[in-house]
């Protein structure tokens, strides 16, 4: 008897797992990469640098950080989503895009010129910020040509410059430091790797598409209107991530504002997992808004179950590591730094959700509410840090554990109202017994590893790791989509054959 044809509905579906598997073994491959290279950095730069220079770094990264969401205008989202649902006319935004981030550059730029000139700063931190201006300059520039990538689902250039950059980046900063140029031939170097990355990729796209030609001019306001509720919720978020900074250095010393920079630069940069994830689905998640409802929640539960078991081993396997990491990699200056980690790890758990669930709410018609929601996160944090930060301080001599205390509120807060508002149809008895059964392996995994934490920090990491893959497996959380991922991923990585024996 012959076995019916798959529908119409099936086959899109499988063509659009099979698109996204693809999609995220290119990024996992140069993410990880990129996460390696980075981390070369991260534990070389506070020895050099220390903490007081570090989170004077910090503090300047942070400023710029906010300032290049105002810089983006949040085209890049509406970019993404606009090519992915009509290439040419997405494709004809570049121009105006690419006038409206310089322009608003211009006006960013002064506006930390005058808030030098204002609260004042040494001749150093004067220039460390200018030199993080030219390059965060070249970098908008440079994601304007990405985010196209991005939209036409096309992620394997962006991932080999994305590495390319990183690498110059690593060789560059580890010769400066050698040399002893200090902060400011760290700084100088990520402005020679952000014009490197730029040239290289407005190259790749030339080759890869063409930019209709149109009236730019005219398109200026329009894109502009459009892509404002994206920059504010941009602008909410990244406030939001990076209050903590300001205030803590506001607060606190410059001690404890470096142990917070890296704490939160390592915590951050364990999120890439959730970034690949996100990145290869949103362009779907935009198109199936508009399309197929139905596919669109599918889409967003499998990407939750495969985010929450992804997440859990990351954010409870930090918490055991962070002792031993910090004071070992970055020596006993920094032991502050892993006490501030062991907080933030566990709700790491919760980060990966909510990074779902804001792109979905850019990506569906929520915009409104997480935009609010990101802002009362923002100005809640600031009276938190004002009472946790001295309350650590007194009572742990680390502040930046009230930091990261106040971060677990938000973040807990935040994850629990966006479940219940953007994506009520996750909490159902299926998912919440599978998240339960990932919970259970990263419970398992705790409790054989915890013991070990103050050892040598590979020892409880290899401990945990093998127990989770155990406890994964008797407690059966991998499903088909999951298993043929790792696959994909694994393959990309050169760590599994591929069928027929070939690489």
């Amino acid at each position: 008897m012959s076995q019916p044809l798959p529908s119409e509905e099936d086959t899109g579906q499988l063509v659009e797992r099979s698109s996204i598997r693809r999609n995220v073994a290119h990024m996992s491959s140069s993410q990880i990469a990129t996460w390696s290279l980075s981390l070369l950095v991260a534990i070389v730069l506070p020895r050099v640098l220390g903490p007081e220079v570090l989170g004077e770094f910090q503090l300047a990264s942070s400023l710029w950080a906010i300032g290049a969401v105002v810089v983006g205008l949040g085209t890049t989202l509406y970019l993404q989503i606009a090519i992915a649902r009509e290439q040419r006319s997405g494709l004809a935004m570049i121009r105006p895009v690419l006038m409206l981030r310089t322009g608003m550059f211009v006006l960013v730029a002064a506006t930390l010129a005058v808030y030098l000139g204002v609260v004042g700063g040494t001749e150093t931190f004067v220039v460390v910020m200018a030199l993080i201006g030219l390059s965060r300059l070249l970098l908008t520039w440079n994601e304007v040509y990405s985010t196209a990538f991005v939209g036409l689902e096309r992620m394997a250039a962006t991932a080999a410059v994305s590495v390319g950059m990183k690498l110059l980046t690593v060789v560059g900063v580890l010769a400066t430091l050698l040399f002893g140029f200090g902060v400011i031939g760290v700084v100088s170097v990520g402005v020679i790797s952000s014009l490197v990355g730029l040239i290289v990729i407005v190259w790749r796209f030339r080759l890869t598409a063409t930019v209709p030609r149109s009236d730019w001019r005219g398109q200026l306001v329009p894109i502009t209107k459009a892509s404002i509720p994206f920059m504010m919720v941009a602008l909410a978020n990244t406030t939001y991530r990076q209050i903590d900074v300001i205030v803590v250095s506001q607060v606190a010393g410059d001690r404890d504002l470096g142990w917070y920079g890296l704490a939160d630069v390592l915590a951050g940069s364990l999120l890439f997992p959730a970034t690949v994830v996100i990145a290869s689905v949103l362009p779907s998640m935009g198109r199936l808004h508009a399309e197929n409802p139905a596919r669109l929640r599918e889409l967003v539960r499998r990407t939750f179950q495969l985010l929450v078991l992804v997440g859990v081993p990351i954010g409870l396997g930090t918490a055991v590591v962070a002792p031993s990491f910090a004071p070992t990699m970055f020596g006993e200056d920094f032991a502050g730094a892993g006490d501030v980690l062991v907080v933030i790890g566990p709700v790491l758990v919760l980060t990966f959700g909510t990074t779902l669930l804001a792109n979905l709410a850019l990506a569906t018609d929520k915009r409104g509410f997480w935009l609010v929601m990101l802002f009362a996160a923002a100005a809640l944090t600031i009276p938190l840090d004002i009472v946790l930060v001295p309350w650590a301080s007194d009572r742990y001599d680390n502040g930046a554990i009230g930091g990261a205390l106040a971060y677990v509120v938000t973040e807990t807060a935040q994850f629990a109202l966006g479940l219940a508002v953007v994506a009520p149809y996750l909490v159902t008895r299926s998912m919440v017994w599978r998240s339960a059964r990932v919970l259970a392996a990263g419970g398992a995994m705790m409790l054989v590893a915890w013991p070990f934490r103050d050892h040598f920090f590979a020892i409880p990491a290899i401990i945990g790791a093998v127990t989770f893959i155990v406890a994964a497996v008797v407690f059966r959380v991998f499903d088909d989509f999951q298993r043929r991922l790792i696959g994909d991923v694994l393959g990309r990585l050169g760590l599994r054959r591929r069928g027929g024996g070939g690489r």
